[in-house]
């Protein structure tokens, strides 16, 4: 079902150029990992929405040119430009599941 999401991986990702421009691209001080996700949190604050579909089909093989890095930078940048949002969750996640893990099981 196409639907709208707080964010969506950079593997996969398009934005028209007026909105790019808008919201400044990709911010530079992600080294690694979660530059996808502040450019989607930064267009959704200019008033924009973020649209999955799951009719594209790709493959992307996770970190292979990279790795599994995970700078602790990245995240505590993250956390102090989105911190707030981190923390009034996601908007879109389904309140039937759980928050308590990782894994999407039903909320009990």
């Amino acid at each position: 079902m196409v639907r709208n999401c707080s964010a969506v991986t950079a593997a996969c990702m398009m934005v028209p150029r007026s909105v790019w421009q808008e919201v400044g691209g990709f911010d530079e001080r992600f080294a690694v990992a979660f530059n996808d996700v502040d450019l989607c949190c930064r267009i959704r604050r200019h008033g924009y929405l973020i649209v999955y579909t799951p009719l594209a089909e790709l493959y992307h093989l996770e970190s292979a040119s990279r790795k599994l890095l995970h700078p602790a930078a990245d995240e505590a940048l993250m956390w102090q430009l989105w911190g707030d949002v981190i923390r009034a969750g996601d908007p879109y996640y389904n309140p039937n599941l759980t928050r308590a893990q990782e894994d999407w099981g039903v909320a009990l």
